[in-house]
């Protein structure tokens, strides 16, 4: 009795090397129930494969800090995991196991280079700035746009439906469609609906004050240097509806705790954002 050599086969796993190259480089951009769909291959056969891959290369992965270093969290298996991405390369760096200050610190410590990370963008979790100021003084720290304009459109948000909830039942019809319309920028309005936007807040004044406050916000990050964002910023302040202040207070209180890393990007080279990142955490949760 003799077996012979099958140099084709991966004979751990009982199916054809090819099969399981393909195996793996499915599994890294999908999730395994779609790669088992595919390939007929049981989900615990992919994730042993996928595992075994993981094991023989992650001794050999030696990662070097970039220009622009991305920081970010994703809840994963119900915890926050820190996401550290080369923002300028488009790779994913590492996926720590959690985000506190303590974790991101130690990374961070021992990652070959980080005296040559220039720019460091992030959203606005304090651990990260203490940690990113410690460890790496000299890097500028950028707060990522979408997360201060996403607060902006939310302080909107809780305009609308307080003013939607007072209304009867035959004017709330006539806002039908009204959330949606108002999250989109006024220049981004086809001509029906700036028409109905118009409409709507020519007939309710309060609403229409909150989506100007909202639009003149967002033109903010239209400028291009500091001076004039800061200024445009100001204005804002200054058009700011008083019965309505209490509801954008967490928007102005994030402008001002963070105020020199929100603007910092708009200093020369750092208009820089966590686009990239955001991105890959959707992939990664997958």
């Amino acid at each position: 009795t003799f077996s012979p050599t099958l140099p084709e086969m991966a004979e751990h796993h009982r199916m054809t090397k090819r099969l399981a190259d393909y195996i793996i480089k499915a599994a890294v951009g999908r999730t395994n129930t779609d790669v088992s769909r595919e390939t007929g291959v049981d989900e615990a056969v992919i994730r042993k494969l996928f595992r075994d891959h993981y094991e023989a290369k992650k001794d050999r992965y030696k990662p070097s800090a970039p220009r622009i270093l991305g920081i970010d969290e994703l809840y994963l298996q119900r915890t926050y995991r820190c996401v550290l991405t080369n923002i300028e390369e488009e790779t994913i760096i590492d996926l720590l196991e959690s985000r506190t200050k303590q974790s991101v610190g130690h990374y961070l410590s021992h990652l070959k280079g980080r005296q040559d990370i220039e720019i460091v963008c992030m959203d606005m979790w304090n651990p990260y700035r203490e940690v990113v100021k410690a460890l790496i003084p000299k890097a500028a720290i950028v707060v990522d746009k979408f997360h201060i304009t996403r607060m902006a459109n939310e302080s909107m948000e809780k305009i609308r439906k307080g003013i939607k909830a007072g209304l009867t039942q035959t004017k709330r019809r006539a806002l039908k469609g009204d959330r949606k319309l108002m999250l989109m920028r006024r220049r981004d309005l086809n001509p029906m609906q700036e028409l109905v936007i118009q409409t709507w807040l020519d007939q309710f004044p309060d609403l229409g004050a909150a989506y100007k406050l909202k639009e003149s916000f967002m033109d903010i990050w239209l400028h291009t240097n500091e001076v004039d964002a800061r200024e445009a910023y100001r204005e804002w302040l200054g058009n700011m509806v008083d019965d309505q202040k209490h509801h954008w207070a967490p928007l102005m209180t994030a402008m001002t705790n963070w105020e020199a890393e929100i603007f910092a990007y708009f200093g020369d080279g750092q208009r820089n954002t966590n686009a990239f990142t955001e991105s890959m955490n959707r992939q990664m949760k997958d």
